[in-house]
């Protein structure tokens, strides 16, 4: 994908270093802020994010991390700058950070889960870059405890993942490895609560389904390749796709504030169809619930919102409540 560049942004109009950090000041839609631009979280070149600061204040603030959408295939962090919704400058103007970050993409990195192969790439680089925000946070002038996760349809996925998954944190590491991988407050935007194959037919409905690329390119397959032997695919990576899939680590000791929003109505059979965020609130439909022996974020007690069709004006207040609620 071609990078991106937001015609009101100016870059380079001074610098100054922090820590080790370079931070640019720049001017977003007329107004001077800080940022920091390609920062290597990792040895890979996926491996790079943006962080923005509002002005300059005494004391640590929260940051809210954008994880892109493309169906783990494709995408780039730059398509926060052109979000409807989690744009820098909507985050900006309530006091918090803002970070955007890359990851590595399914084509090249198939999961299929072994001891060496735990987490699918997208989840275990997003992981990393949490944890090297927080590892960084006082050189941002952040509070790693006030860290909330959004995305927009693979990226709002990985978010929820990230959310309920146990902590991937090393707790004996010296380094980043230490930090913790989780966060108590998730937004997701047109995502999924599964990408365990047959639960997503199941799901949206086999008539009205056509299967997406995202979903078995996860799993290094194609639709085709998925489709001419789906009770073999379903057998062998039965234990990928639970793990792969947030709402199988949804479990009584999270303590996750969900916030969901879809585009879409109910009825479509789409991947960013509202049956996701049903299925992971209120365990609906039933059957599927108690066919693959889920839980809902309802059944737990664990406070969540669902917006279907709203208005994106009604969908920002959602938003800024829902991180009002999250860190005061």
């Amino acid at each position: 994908m071609k990078r991106f560049l937001l015609p009101t942004i100016s870059f380079l109009l001074s610098t100054q270093l922090s820590f080790g950090f370079e931070f640019k000041t720049c001017s977003y839609k007329g107004v001077s802020t800080r940022c920091i631009k390609d920062l290597s979280y990792g040895e890979d070149e996926r491996q790079k994010l943006d962080v923005w600061f509002p002005r300059a204040t005494n004391k640590k603030i929260p940051m809210v991390v954008y994880i892109h959408g493309g169906g783990y295939h494709s995408g780039d962090k730059s398509m926060a700058y052109k979000s409807g919704v989690m744009r820098p400058d909507f985050i900006l103007k309530m006091g918090m950070a803002f970070a955007t970050i890359n990851y590595r993409l399914s084509e090249n990195n198939a999961y299929r889960k072994s001891p060496k192969n735990k987490y699918p790439a997208a989840m275990a680089d997003s992981a990393r870059a949490i944890q090297f925000l927080r590892y960084n946070a006082v050189s941002f002038g952040v509070d790693k405890n006030k860290l909330a996760l959004s995305g927009t349809s693979a990226g709002g996925h990985i978010s929820l993942w990230l959310s309920l998954h146990d902590d991937l944190a090393k707790t004996r590491a010296s380094d980043l490895r230490r930090e913790s991988t989780k966060s108590s407050c998730t937004i997701m935007l047109d995502a999924q609560a599964t990408l365990n194959i047959p639960e997503l037919i199941d799901l949206l409905g086999p008539s009205g389904w056509e299967l997406a690329k995202g979903a078995p390119g996860v799993y290094g397959l194609t639709q085709e390749q998925y489709l001419a032997k789906p009770k073999y695919w379903d057998r062998v990576l039965k234990s990928s796709y639970e793990e792969a899939s947030a709402i199988a680590h949804l479990s009584p000791d999270d303590n996750a504030r969900v916030l969901m929003s879809y585009m879409m109505g109910y009825g479509l059979g789409d991947s960013h169809s509202p049956e996701h965020g049903a299925y992971l609130t209120y365990g609906l439909p039933h059957e599927l619930k108690n066919h693959y022996n889920r839980l809902s974020l309802e059944e737990l007690g664990l406070k969540s919102r669902l917006l279907v069709q709203k208005p994106q004006s009604v969908v920002k207040r959602a938003i800024k409540s829902h991180l009002n609620a999250c860190f005061r």
